[in-house]
This record gives C-alpha cells, sequence and structure tokens, in this order.
C-alpha cells in the first residue's frame, strides 16, 4: 500500500485536515531550520569569520573590523506562535514559583520573562 508522509506521523484523531497540513508545515520548517540552519548557514558564517583574519571584510560600505572567528555562534528562531496572554501569565506563575523556591534569582527571572515580553526592559521597571 501506498505511504505519503503523512501517514507515517502520529496525529491527534480530532485534528482536521487543515490542522495536519499546517502541522506537517511546521515540522518540516522545523526540520530545515536545523538542516540549513545549524549545518549550512552556521558554517558559511565560520567561514566568513576565518575569512576575515586574512582578509578585509566590509558590510554596507564600512570595515568590520576584528572578528573572532573562535566567537560562539548560535541561531535564534523566533517562536511559531506568539504566546498568549494566558501562557504568559503561566510562564510568569512558575518563574515566581521558582523564585520564592530558592531555585531561581531575581536576575535570571527577569531576563527569562523579559524574553517572554518581547524583550522589555524589566530592570527599567523595577526602577520606577
Amino acid at each position: 500500500m501506498f505511504q505519503t508522509i503523512c501517514d507515517l506521523i502520529p496525529w491527534d484523531a480530532d485534528a482536521s485536515p487543515r490542522a495536519r497540513r499546517l502541522e506537517l508545515m511546521r515540522r518540516v520548517a522545523d526540520n530545515l531550520r536545523v538542516s540549513y540552519g545549524e549545518g549550512g548557514l552556521l558554517q558559511v558564517l565560520r567561514l566568513i569569520l576565518r575569512a576575515g583574519q586574512v582578509y578585509p571584510l566590509q558590510a554596507e560600505g564600512r570595515l568590520l573590523g576584528d572578528l573572532d572567528p573562535a566567537a560562539p555562534l548560535r541561531l535564534v528562531w523566533p517562536p511559531w506562535y506568539p504566546a498568549t496572554s494566558e501562557d504568559q501569565a503561566r510562564d510568569a506563575a512558575t518563574i515566581l514559583s521558582l523564585v520564592q523556591g530558592g531555585l531561581l534569582g531575581r536576575k535570571a527571572a527577569r531576563r527569562l520573562l523579559a524574553a517572554d515580553w518581547n524583550g522589555a526592559d524589566l530592570d527599567e521597571e523595577e526602577n520606577t
């Protein structure tokens, strides 16, 4: 019997065909992020950094100066779907519990919340 990739992936029995297609596209895109991002784009960036040790590099007509070829590089992908207010409230409650339990410091908590809330300057908020 002929099987497609859709037949090989476990699905929620109640999911609509449209939801299944969207989930499949998201999974394929995640695989592409890894394959082309980690395996391709980061390798090209490392090559550029090494080339910068031999040749002067320019971006938009400006010299970039010294670049560290050993600098740690990583790709940060945005989430597929924006967090809902319920998601943010749940995350904030979890972080509060961790701080109150002594498992997480206030500075780390602020950093986590700022990342979830589009980079809000929570240090500034604390000082006002």
